[in-house]
């Protein structure tokens, strides 16, 4: 059976009105019998004092003036009925205006003063009179109780309708996250439990999200890798074509002739590199040794030779020749092909790419450098990220992915700095391989061997 907030809450509410009903009555039948006991107590006390002031005069046996004394107190509305009588039993007196509605109080005279009993004296009160009093008190309580009950009905529709709401913006927030959409509940409340529960619901709904992110992104991934393999798959034959040709280059100058045999080579690595990856064979990141960067990024920059566009400057400048680190080379080749061809496509015209490595405390730093276009500050961090590219018509920004992935899983870090309008600049840091030795400064420009 479900049962709702609301429901429970107004069921709550009654049995609270119902609660201050019945302390209600009993209040008040507490009251009335406090009230009958202070009557007869203040009756008593009256009675007390007429008697006093008939003692003397009951004593030499002057009734007159005991009935003057009497009479004139009578007129008082507060006694309706006087009755005395003395030790011999005589009436001396018997007044009464309204007996039947009376609290009647007998008192003997003379009780204080004398061992001898001088008479009874007899007194009525109005209970009217005392009724007034007591009717403005209960009229009082009565008012409190009401406005406690309304009190308390309002507060619990305030509670219905403030937990209604949280409940709602709950269940929407739990719609918003089924769809696979952020959601965040910007409710403040006074009660600390509430704001526990909104935060861990916000934290909950930021994790949920995140793991739906996770879960298209590997889906992403896991088809651009079937995507790739199949590639790295149809690209063999032809490539098996142009290793059996290769010696058919014989004929071209021998720079060329080496620069498309390297080109033929890291194709094949690749095609090889992406072949395993698919079949969840030891990939190349994981397969790490000691190689000369210097060394690397010259051949990387031979093989982009014949690629560099007209009116497009690279440059190479290396403060140490014997740098280290341990890494893969066919993947760290690959990363800095794809950064320097990324800088290229980013000079509109005319420009010029810097290729820097120098050594920062116990890192190799990469520096790749353009004065190209540069990017926005706000999509420099979505950057690195598979599907996340800028200025690349037809990008896919797995390339960048690709390098941040690899050097992540050397030890090493990926930053980008850059500014609109002139240009960017993408940073490696790889840990240095011990027993570095340093060697003098090289700044290699177009004419050299490594710089075109």
């Amino acid at each position: 059976m479900r049962i709702k907030v609301r429901t429970l809450i107004l069921f709550a509410t009654f049995l609270a009105v119902v609660a201050t009903v019945i302390a209600a009555t009993l209040v008040y039948n507490s009251f009335e019998t406090q009230n009958q006991r202070d009557l007869t107590i203040e009756a008593t006390k009256k009675t007390r004092i007429i008697s006093n002031l008939i003692t003397g005069s009951m004593q030499i046996g002057d009734y007159n003036e005991t009935v003057n004394v009497v009479s004139r107190l009578f007129k008082d509305e507060i006694i309706s009925y006087v009755k005395i009588v003395n030790q011999y039993g005589d009436v001396i007196l018997d007044l009464a205006k309204n007996k039947d509605r009376s609290i009647i109080v007998t008192e003997k005279i003379g009780i204080n003063s004398t061992e001898s009993d001088l008479g009874t004296l007899t007194v009525g009160y109005d209970v009217s009179y005392f009724e007034n009093s007591a009717a403005k008190f209960k009229f009082q309580i009565i008012s409190i109780l009401i406005f406690a009950m309304i009190a308390v009905a309002m507060i619990a529709f305030a509670i219905t309708r403030y937990v209604q709401m949280i409940l709602s913006e709950f269940s929407r927030g739990l719609s918003e996250l089924a769809l696979g959409r952020s959601f965040v509940l910007n409710k403040k409340s006074r009660f600390a439990d509430v704001r526990d529960s909104i935060q861990a619901f916000n934290e909950t709904s930021r994790r949920v999200l995140e793991h739906k992110q996770l879960e298209v992104e590997k889906a992403r991934l896991s088809a651009t890798a079937t995507f790739a393999a199949q590639v790295a798959h149809d690209i063999r034959s032809p490539l098996s074509a142009l290793k059996i040709m290769e010696k058919e280059f014989n004929h071209l100058p021998s720079e060329k002739a080496r620069l498309v045999k390297m080109a033929i080579t890291r194709i094949e690595e690749i095609a090889s590199d992406l072949l395993k990856k698919y079949k969840g064979e030891s990939a190349h990141p994981s397969v790490k040794v000691p190689c000369s960067v210097n060394r690397l990024a010259q051949e990387v920059l031979s093989e982009l030779q014949l690629q560099i566009r007209e009116g497009v400057k690279i440059e190479f400048n290396s403060t140490n020749n014997s740098a280290l680190a341990e890494v893969n080379p066919v993947e760290l080749k690959r990363v800095l092909s794809n950064l320097i061809n990324n800088a290229v496509e980013a000079i509109v015209e005319n420009g010029c790419v810097r290729l820097i490595v120098d050594i920062h405390q116990a890192f190799i730093t990469i520096k790749v450098q353009d004065n190209g276009r540069g990017i926005p500050k706000e999509v420099l961090p979505l950057l690195g990220q598979p599907g996340r590219t800028y200025g690349k018509k037809n990008g896919t920004g797995l390339g960048l992915f690709h390098a941040r992935q690899t050097v992540e899983s050397w030890g090493g870090r990926l930053s980008i700095e850059s500014t609109l309008g002139q240009g960017t600049t993408v940073t490696l840091q790889l840990p240095i391989f011990p027993h570095l030795t340093k060697t003098p400064h090289r700044n290699l420009e177009l004419g050299s061997d490594l710089v075109m």
